[in-house]
């Protein structure tokens, strides 16, 4: 004698088929959510590096206008400046001789 269940196995391959349709829906939300945020650090990075580039321009212009500065020649203009004298015949550590 045959018994026939037309519907037993019918619930079980619903729930498979909401499983599967609700992991699709999950990883497209989780795509867009993911694109955008790699969009965001794209930006970010172009960002980043212009602020680099300009900050790397403005280093070079310090460090050359600190070598104008120190060179050698500028030397007598500086201490004109600063308020100093020139000794021709310059006398070190007088102070520091020990007394007899």
């Amino acid at each position: 004698m045959t018994i026939i269940q037309p519907h037993k196995n019918k619930y079980k391959s619903d729930k498979v088929m909401l499983a599967s349709v609700a992991v699709i829906i999950s990883m497209a939300i989780l795509s867009v959510f993911f694109y955008n945020a790699n969009v965001d650090l794209g930006y970010l990075r172009k960002t980043i590096k212009k602020d680099i580039t300009g900050t790397e321009a403005e280093n070079a212009e310090l460090q050359d206008d600190l070598y104008q500065k120190l060179d050698f020649k500028n030397v007598n203009e500086l201490a004109v400046k600063l308020g100093l004298i020139k000794e021709n015949s310059p006398k070190y550590l007088l102070a520091f001789q020990p007394s007899e």
